[in-house]
């Protein structure tokens, strides 16, 4: 019995694997040729517009988008602070001094109201 299940599955994963390709393989397909014609549309639209100068640029700019090198997805450099008033820039702002300088004198006596 569970042989024959687990060959029900196996052959079952087999199908869906072979349908899950020639579904990639169509949605390729159908990505190639869309952009197909918008190249040509625009080339056509570019030669009407600017001659053989504006199929040209189009052309480069195309090979520049598909082959260019792509952007950095991490930041690469340091980012630039923002100019005028910075509420960040002082670790020990005036809100919070108090808590440093109410320990700092006679310990026994800030004891002796806190126990």
């Amino acid at each position: 019995m569970r042989r024959e299940i687990a060959s029900k599955l196996r052959r079952a994963a087999s199908v869906l694997r072979t349908v899950m390709l020639w579904a990639s393989l169509a949605l390729w397909l159908a990505i190639a040729a869309t952009a197909l014609i918008v190249v040509l549309a625009v080339g056509l639209a570019a030669y009407f517009a600017f001659g053989w100068l504006g199929v040209g640029a189009v052309a480069v700019f195309v090979l520049i988008v598909f082959f260019g090198k792509d952007p950095p997805t991490e930041q690469t450099g340091p980012r630039r602070k923002g100019k005028g008033l910075n509420l960040n820039d002082d670790p020990n702002p005036w809100y919070m001094q108090s808590q440093y300088r109410f320990g700092s004198g006679n310990s026994a006596a800030h004891n002796r109201w806190h126990k």
